[in-house]
């Protein structure tokens, strides 16, 4: 928001949208940081997962690298369900 409209950090508007976020959290957080130990299936060559906060993916058993964007690259597409 400070980037995107050109404001200081101690802009009033910016300063409302730090007090609301760093004390305040989004309804999903908690449910998608909670768990570990992701069992896939078909099971993971590397086996359980610890974070799924990227994709994850194996070509022929082996991993991607999902840091390497030459390598593994994914979009987020939302469409308006009417």
């Amino acid at each position: 928001m400070r980037l995107a409209e050109i404001k200081e950090n101690g802009d009033a508007a910016v300063e409302a949208v730090n007090d609301y976020l760093f004390g305040n959290w989004e309804m999903n957080w908690v449910g998608f940081n909670y768990a570990r130990d992701f069992a896939l299936s078909p099971e993971a060559e590397q086996g359980d997962l610890n974070n799924f906060g990227y994709p994850y993916a194996e070509v022929d058993g082996d991993p991607l690298n999902f840091y390497d964007p030459a390598e593994f690259s994914y979009d987020y597409v939302s469409v308006e369900q009417r």
